[in-house]
């Protein structure tokens, strides 16, 4: 009788022991650390006055609890870190061992009023009724993870962000651009770039976009613009995942209205992708490209590609530069 107390007894022990362990376990604190690298590193504004600035100098870093498979409630943690000149953030959470979690990063520029950040489950896209493309408060970059545990402490895990935005060119040929410029005399000056039908909300918990807003661009029109191999008549954004219209409306130096205008419905739009609109053309006998949206053609093609230039993740200011790819 005595011997089956005492097995009774030391059962007990060992199952408290063990019950004790499991819970020290589950709710021991563990370091966590992520480096969130902005892709290609960072993008500065070279040739400005003021000289080299940097685009983006901060960056979000919430960690959610993750239920379901799904980020759940208010930032558990939240964080806003100074991005280093080699565009990287160094994060170092202190989570609970036995829980998922998952973590927002979104960088952008310190100051920037174009996005509103407080709930990152609404973020909302609002860029100025006459919004100049190359400004650099429009550039962000963002990821989401899920399923991060705990199993294991100090060790680095490093995210690299995209950009949320999608980026709609308007362009045209060479010739289409020397014909309206021989005929009317006069060079160009700027544009209108309107899209309609946007979505102007984006859930990082989720990655889903919403909304329905319409966006219009100005900005200056220079012949040294180009995106594959076409003269740029018009740069915008917008969140992605909507199919809006697009309308173009050109302009020569003194001349108030439009030398042209364009409306395409329905274009395709994906974030960290270009949409471009570009003319579909002909070749003459002499082997010179014939044909342009200025020049009575009603016939493009829509494109999408990943990343806003050849070198993915380029800031909106680059277009002022863009090489001929």
């Amino acid at each position: 009788m005595k011997n089956r107390i005492y097995t009774l007894a030391l059962s007990a022990l060992l199952l408290a022991g063990c019950t004790q362990e499991e819970s020290t376990t589950i709710g021991e604190e563990v370091k966590m650390n992520f480096t969130a690298n902005i892709s290609n590193g960072m993008q500065s504004r070279a040739g400005e006055e003021s000289g080299n600035e940097i685009i983006v100098d901060k960056m979000i870093c919430a960690v959610f609890k993750q239920e379901n498979g799904e980020l759940t409630g208010e930032a558990i943690i939240r964080e806003e870190i100074d991005i280093d000149t080699n565009g990287k953030v160094f994060f170092t959470p202190t989570l609970l061992r036995g829980y998922k979690y998952g973590i927002v990063f979104w960088a952008y520029k310190d100051g920037s009023e174009i996005y509103s950040t407080d709930d990152l489950s609404n973020i909302t896209f609002n860029p100025a009724e006459n919004q100049d493309p190359t400004d650099g408060n429009l550039v962000v970059y963002t990821k989401t993870i899920k399923d991060i545990t705990t199993d294991t402490s100090g060790e680095n895990t490093t995210i690299s962000l995209t950009r949320p935005l999608a980026q709609v060119n308007v362009a045209t040929t060479q010739s289409d651009w020397d014909f309206v410029t021989d005929n009317h005399q006069e060079d160009f000056s700027s544009y209108t770039l309107i899209l309609t039908n946007c979505c102007n909300t984006y859930n990082a918990l989720t990655g889903e976009y919403s909304g329905n807003s319409t966006f219009k661009y100005e900005g200056q029109l220079s012949e040294s613009n180009k995106i594959d191999q076409k003269i740029i008549l018009g740069t915008g954004y917008t969140f992605p995942e909507s199919t809006p219209n697009c309308s173009i409306n050109v302009y020569v130096k003194d001349v108030e209205s439009p030398i042209y205008t364009k409306e395409v419905p329905n274009i395709p739009t994906a974030a960290n992708h270009r949409t471009n609109i570009i003319p579909q053309t002909t070749t003459d006998e002499e082997g010179n490209e014939v044909g342009g949206l200025m020049t009575g053609s009603v016939s493009f093609t829509v494109t999408l590609t990943e990343g806003y230039t050849t070198e993915t993740n380029r800031t909106p200011d680059d277009l002022k530069n863009t090489i001929e790819e």
